[in-house]
């Protein structure tokens, strides 16, 4: 990550802008999730297995995190990621998750970017940038799915750390972002 982004993710950890996920409960739900991530192999793996543990509560039995891939994740479904792209990946994502919701009785939709990206760094963007897709993807998925009444959307983050040999997941809000944004603007 750049120096910039790393001092950006310190003050959203400090400024609670990027929250511990387990101070955040996601078990209000039935243990159903769709998982948006990206296939970065070097990420995935602990992502999927985390969100797993985030799930399983002791009283909980079973928890379904059925998961969709591509490079980049729910960066995907934000419409200004990949505007001029050929390929429908959005509306292939879209198609998905809403199987996905069918096939597993799912309620909840979470959507995962991760830090450093390889499909980021590509175009070029900061982590600011990277979290205002997030947004718009929430916004995309959000509108597409407005009719269902107890949809539940969650975004997180997870950052590698890389020179600490470590791994986080947060949980970041959309309020919290944008109202940090508007008190930092010079920051983000």
């Amino acid at each position: 990550m750049h120096p910039e982004d790393i001092a950006l993710v310190k003050r959203l950890r400090t400024d609670g802008v990027l929250e511990d996920v387990d101070a955040h409960l996601i078990n209000g739900g039935d243990g159903k999730n769709v998982v948006v991530m990206c296939a970065d192999g070097h990420q995935s793996v602990d992502t999927i297995s985390a969100h797993a543990n985030f799930l399983r509560a002791p009283e909980q039995g079973e928890c379904c995190c059925h998961t969709l891939s591509f490079n980049g994740g729910a960066l995907n479904l934000s419409p200004k990621f990949s505007p001029r792209s050929r390929l429908p990946v959005r509306k292939v994502l879209l198609s998905q998750i809403r199987q996905a919701m069918a096939l597993k009785s799912a309620t909840t939709i979470v959507l995962y970017v991760h830090a450093p990206c390889g499909a980021a760094k590509l175009r070029k963007l900061s982590f600011s940038q990277v979290l205002d897709h997030l947004f718009l993807a929430k916004t995309t998925v959000k509108q597409r799915f407005a009719r269902r009444k107890n949809l539940r959307l969650i975004c997180f983050v997870q950052i590698d750390y890389s020179e600490e040999k470590k791994k986080r997941t947060y949980r970041i809000s959309r309020k919290k972002w944008q109202d940090w944004k508007m008190t930092n603007a010079s920051a983000a």
